[in-house]
């Protein structure tokens, strides 16, 4: 729910450090359920982060550990590390099913929720906190408590491997259906386009629609069509990718402006070949016209890759090509929910930044720990379970 939230809460509580607390929750409670008694670290950890917010709040350095540097400090050694460790976590203790039930229930509920409030044409909670980023077209983009519709959208689309291998083999359709009616309702083109491509790849190769059929042998034609398909939905999508800005519709002139951040990849990379550093790409560098105004690219960069690229230059790119190797060994080899999950993930990277943002981002380690931990294959003789995640004795 608090990664749902995330746009919402940050408003009002310390997110970041109350994310880290769950997720050291999570930690702890994983590891006794599983037998094991003993967590001295991620209690150190939690008593560790309990005095230095005692001694922040106490000398007043809250605001600058909200901000720029210090924030960023707080999203990578605290937040992005407990989460990748909770993955680690869930993997090992065999609770990753525990997990995305749970987050299925949530997701499902959200989606519900982003239909009504797409369908009412209004917030269902005050967001004047990011109004204008709210409305494409004269209509209102589902956001609901989340840190962007595009942010809500991933974090739909990152259920639907769940909704579609654990659980009733009845309700698997309805449930992926609800999901994809509320990316939808958050008009992002991409990860709707991922959403159904999946849902019709998954209908393909279960074997509970397929009775005794050997579906796994179409695993890899089918993440062949899938990712050729989406390559063609964004190709296609008017009037094509182009290094300018000239329209002023909000659909169309977000595809131009994908295209000038593309377009900046390598001339970034030709003057800064390890990035700008941590703090990310300064003000004023790059300065593209548009319609509306001249934009800074500073401002948005709506891809994981042109971030990377920004920051850390060739090792952000190095970073992001070994990232996306792994998302299609998993898939093609260890395929299961989170690793599904973490593929679809990687997708949206490609027009969201995922480590700019705190919820999904926290969400995006807990899966790449998955998938780091979850590449073993089952012995051909293993039963499968229904559930569709992996067996932790068989990784």
């Amino acid at each position: 729910m608090t990664i749902y939230s995330a746009g919402y809460l940050a408003l009002h509580v310390p997110l970041r450090f109350a994310m880290v607390y769950l997720l050291l929750g999570v930690i702890i409670m994983s590891r006794r359920a599983a037998g094991v008694t003993r967590s001295h670290v991620a209690v150190a950890v939690a008593a560790y982060l309990t005095s230095a917010l005692v001694v922040a709040y106490g000398l007043g350095w809250v605001t600058w550990w909200s901000a720029t540097t210090g924030e960023r400090v707080v999203r990578y050694a605290l937040l992005f590390t407990c989460a990748f460790w909770a993955g680690t976590v869930l993997r090992q203790t065999g609770h990753a099913r525990l997990f995305f039930r749970i987050y299925l229930l949530w997701s499902t509920v959200m989606s519900a929720l982003a239909t009504v409030e797409f369908a009412l044409n209004r917030n269902l909670v005050d967001r004047s906190d990011f109004v204008s980023r709210l409305e494409r077209d004269g209509h209102l983009r589902a956001a609901l408590l989340s840190e962007h519709p595009i942010v809500l959208s991933a974090l739909l689309l990152v259920a639907l491997p769940a909704a579609m291998r654990l659980g009733r083999v009845s309700w698997r359709l309805s449930t992926g259906t609800l999901l994809l009616a509320g990316i939808y309702c958050t008009q992002s083109r991409g990860a709707l386009v991922a959403g159904l491509v999946y849902l019709v790849v998954q209908l393909l190769t279960d074997r509970s629609w397929q009775g005794a059929t050997r579906s796994r042998s179409l695993l890899v034609p089918a993440t062949v069509l899938m990712v050729a398909a989406i390559a063609v939905g964004l190709l296609i999508s008017p009037p094509g990718i182009e290094a300018t800005v000239t329209s002023s519709d909000g659909a169309q002139s977000s595809v131009e402006y994908r295209g000038v951040l593309y377009s900046l990849i390598s001339e970034s990379l030709s003057a800064r070949p390890l990035g700008w550093g941590f703090a990310g790409l300064p003000h004023g560098v790059y300065l593209i016209p548009s319609p509306v105004g001249v934009l800074d690219v500073a401002d948005t960069v709506d891809s994981e890759l042109v971030l990377l690229v920004f920051e850390y230059g060739l090792i952000g790119l190095g970073l992001f090509v070994l990232v996306a190797s792994l998302c299609v060994d998993r898939v093609v080899r260890a395929s299961d929910v989170p690793n599904d999950a973490f593929a679809l993930l990687v997708f949206v990277s490609l027009f969201l930044a995922i480590h700019a943002w705190t919820g999904v981002g926290a969400l995006a380690f807990i899966l790449l720990s998955c998938a780091v931990h979850g590449g073993r294959q089952r012995p051909t003789g293993a039963p499968i379970r229904s559930d569709g995640v992996s067996d932790p004795a068989h990784g």
